[in-house]
Parts: C-alpha cells; structure tokens; sequence
C-alpha cells in the first residue's frame, strides 16, 4: 500500500507533510496539494471497506458535519479538506456533547464489516 500511496502523491502533486496515526485507517496523512493548499489523504483496503464513508461524505456535504471531499484518488483513497478548530473540551454548552454525537455515529462509519454491522442504523433515512 505504501508504494502505491507514494506513486499516488507523486503522480498528483501532494507532499507528506505529517503522517498520522490514532485512526483505524490503513493510512492517514496530513499533505499539501501542488497548490499549496492543505489536506487529508486517507486510504484504507477496498477489500476491508465499502464506500460508506465516501457516500457519508458525499451526503453530508456541506451540512458542516464532515470535511469536504477533494477527490476519490483510488479504490480506498481519497483526499479530503484539512480541517482545524475548536477543541471538542472548549465548545460552549452541548458543544461538547453534539461533538461525542457526531463522533459515535462516525465512529460506526469505520467498523470493519462484520455481522454486527447489519445492527447498525441506516444514515440515508
């Protein structure tokens, strides 16, 4: 995967700027278009993930809930915004406890698939 992530950021002008781990990604990395411009490149196995987080992306656009989506690089890797805020612990009152909200239900975007994730509520509803 490493090779490939290397050819891709070759071949679309994206600079490492720091690689990032504390995600259940296979590989995230803060970089910077040829642009100038910062962003997230994330990649995980398209054998292990379906496209929920892309459709989620997708859906929510421009709700404020997600990053934007940049582009669908390859099966598995895409580049979002960079984005910066807030700490979850300094947002005013029910701040913090809409941000766990928003958490748990991405949180459920990113459970490798398995009988339980049947259980799990539709978000196109």
């Amino acid at each position: 995967m490493r090779k490939k992530i290397k050819d891709i950021c070759h071949n679309e002008g994206l600079e490492v700027v720091e690689e990032l781990s504390g995600s259940s990604s296979d590989y995230i990395a803060h970089v910077r278009t040829s642009k100038g411009r910062d962003a997230l490149l994330k990649a995980d196995d398209p054998k292990l993930f379906d496209d929920r987080e892309i459709i989620t992306l997708r859906v929510w656009r421009g709700t404020g809930v997600t990053p934007r989506l940049i582009k669908v690089l390859a099966p598995g890797i895409h580049l979002r915004e960079w984005e910066t805020g807030q700490e979850i612990g300094t947002l005013p009152d029910g701040g913090a406890a809409l941000a766990f909200q928003v958490g748990e239900g991405l949180k459920k975007l990113h459970i490798r698939p398995d009988r339980n994730t049947s259980k799990l509520p539709l978000i196109l509803t």
